[in-house]
């Protein structure tokens, strides 16, 4: 018959011992939260809070840069390029979700095969711009931001982000 010794019983505890305190107390080990702040130039600040959710919910930030749409023609002048390991998202931030709402999206219909047309009308401007080409645009509206990719499996993973949100609001 073989024992234990008092050292292999420690190992034994010091190894069970907290897989049994998590089991008591019903949580599972957290994730260790990253500050992704150092990414985000500061002029871009306005886009830290989306892109520290993005790297809290397991995505890797890869870089942070000014967006094509900066320039005020889609009713705003804040607007980030953001690289993941995901993909590229182009993100449009409003002051309010209302403004969001606002945001008129439209495909239109082409005879071309796979070929993409699409009409947008911003809020707060009286423009509407149009995006065509041989990629799909997916667009994504998320609280005060607008989300575009050019990638479904993405846009399908930002579309889980917005959920996940929602149900933490109810």
């Amino acid at each position: 018959m073989r024992s234990i010794s008092s050292f292999g019983a420690l190992s034994l505890l010091l190894f069970v011992l907290p897989i049994l305190q998590a089991d008591i107390s019903g949580t599972a080990p957290s994730l260790q939260v990253q500050d992704v702040s150092q990414l985000v130039p500061p002029t871009l600040s306005f886009a830290n809070n989306f892109v520290q959710t993005l790297s809290d919910s397991g995505w890797s930030i890869e870089r942070v840069g000014l967006s094509i749409y900066n320039g005020g023609m889609a009713g705003t002048t804040k607007a980030a390029w953001i690289k993941t390991d995901k993909g590229v998202l182009e993100v449009l931030f409003y002051e309010t979700s209302a403004e969001v709402e606002k945001i008129q999206l439209k495909e239109n219909d082409d005879s071309t095969p796979n070929y993409h047309k699409y009409t947008v009308r911003w809020p707060n401007t009286d423009r509407a711009n149009g995006f065509e080409g041989r990629l799909p645009v997916y667009f994504t509206k998320y609280g005060s931001m607008l989300i575009i990719s050019y990638d479904r499996s993405l846009a399908d993973a930002v579309n889980k982000l917005s959920v996940a949100k929602e149900q933490k609001r109810k």
